[in-house]
């Protein structure tokens, strides 16, 4: 026996995906210091910067020397930004003798184009442990 879906809830089966997902990133060069890779154009730039300068308020979180590679390699925040939606993601690296923490950032305008391409970069979707849920 089988149901029309689209019958009942209507037409939803446009593919999932397939819209445009920019990569962007707050880099460290051992000589040059922060600067950017990609920047966003137009008016997401001047909020992405904000948010992603040295000192600013990812960089005070994700920064924390006290916090392990695991830690790090395991954040990220996926949330709506300016019309659009956008996914932050903390790398640490080592920039010549000390650690420093690179913010690589991606932008769709779509949710599902974002949420699939970052889950398959990240090795797909994964269930918390329930220890992890506080």
């Amino acid at each position: 026996m089988g149901v029309d879906w689209n019958a009942t809830f209507g037409d939803y089966s446009r593919p999932l995906g397939g819209r445009e997902v920019s990569k962007h990133a707050a880099i460290h060069h051992p000589r040059d210091g922060f600067g950017w890779r990609n920047p966003p154009e137009g008016e997401l730039r001047s909020e992405w910067s904000r948010l992603l300068r040295s000192g600013g308020p990812l960089y005070s979180h994700w920064g924390d020397k006290k916090k392990d590679e695991h830690q790090i390699s395991q954040s990220y925040i996926l949330t709506p930004f300016l019309g659009s939606f956008i996914f932050f993601s903390p790398i640490r690296k080592m920039s010549g003798d000390r650690p420093v923490t690179e913010i690589h950032t991606r932008i769709s305008q779509d949710y599902d184009s974002l949420s699939i391409e970052v889950a398959n970069e990240r090795g797909g979707v994964a269930i918390p442990p329930p220890h992890s849920i506080g």
